[in-house]
Parts: structure tokens; C-alpha cells; sequence
């Protein structure tokens, strides 16, 4: 496997957490009695740019199904830090109409609404699951997001 980043070849393993079965997924009463599939979850390390990540054994098809379920919204303090940690970096880095923030693997967007409503940054969003219900985020400036509005 190809390091994501740098696509130097991964020898390093980091971390081997053994055979899980997907996160998130939801069994029917059916499938109770069959076998659940489960993959092996291990962390290699780039030695080359240091990037830690998944070694991949399965597609995202089948661990992002249509029922797949975690939203980072649903947690209220989870929705509080990302408010208090976009405030922070917005005042450390000194964002502003040039800044460009990229959120990766954003899941339901809920990072990036907080540098929308806080500064007039550039945003853009990059999801690896399918999307929840509402509109996915498209490449736009604060400012042209209230003019649309």
C-alpha cells in the first residue's frame, strides 16, 4: 500500500488493534444469528512526510452504507468544543477574507459551519461518507454564501 499523502510505500506498522467489525453498523434481527463481519484495524506510518493511516483491507461502499449512522451534530459538546476551537484558531492565525479552510472528512459539515458564521473565511468541504440528509457544503466564501441567501 501507497502512503495517501506521499505515495512512498508503507512498511511501518504503528498500531495493530486486531479484527473490528465496522463502526456504526446497525444489525438487523436477521443478521444477529449470522456472522458479523469484522476487518483488520492497524495504523501504518509513512516514513517518509510521518502521515499515520488506516491500512486498507475494505472499500468504502461497505462500511459507509445507506444506514451508516455517526454525525458529529448530534453531540452537543462535541458541537460546543468545535464552536470554541474555530474561535481560537480564527483569532490565533488571524483568518480572514484570504484564509482558505479545508475540512477533511468532515462527515456533516459541523467544523466548517463555525468558521462560516464566525469569520467571512473560504471554505471547502471534503466528505469520504455519504452525506446526512441536508445539502453537502460546496466551495464558496461567507460572503457570497449571505448573498445567495
Amino acid at each position: 500500500m501507497k502512503c495517501r499523502h506521499c505515495e512512498e510505500e508503507l512498511r511501518e506498522k504503528f498500531l495493530d488493534l486486531g479484527v473490528m467489525p465496522p463502526s456504526n453498523a446497525y444489525l438487523s434481527k436477521e443478521d444477529l444469528e449470522k456472522p458479523e463481519p469484522k476487518y483488520p484495524l492497524r495504523l501504518l506510518v509513512c516514513t517518509n512526510c510521518w502521515l499515520v493511516q488506516t491500512e486498507d483491507f475494505v472499500g468504502r461502499d461497505e462500511l459507509f452504507t445507506s444506514d451508516y449512522a455517526y454525525f458529529s451534530s448530534t453531540s452537543k459538546s462535541w458541537l460546543k468544543h468545535a464552536a470554541d476551537y474555530c474561535e481560537a484558531i480564527i483569532s490565533r492565525l488571524r483568518l480572514g477574507p484570504k484564509s482558505l479552510v479545508v475540512e477533511i472528512a468532515s462527515n456533516d459539515g459541523y467544523l466548517l459551519k463555525n468558521f462560516m458564521r464566525a469569520s467571512h473565511v473560504w471554505e471547502s468541504s471534503q466528505r469520504p461518507a455519504r452525506p446526512p440528509p441536508p445539502q453537502p457544503l460546496e466551495f464558496r466564501s461567507f460572503k457570497s454564501s449571505l448573498a445567495k441567501n
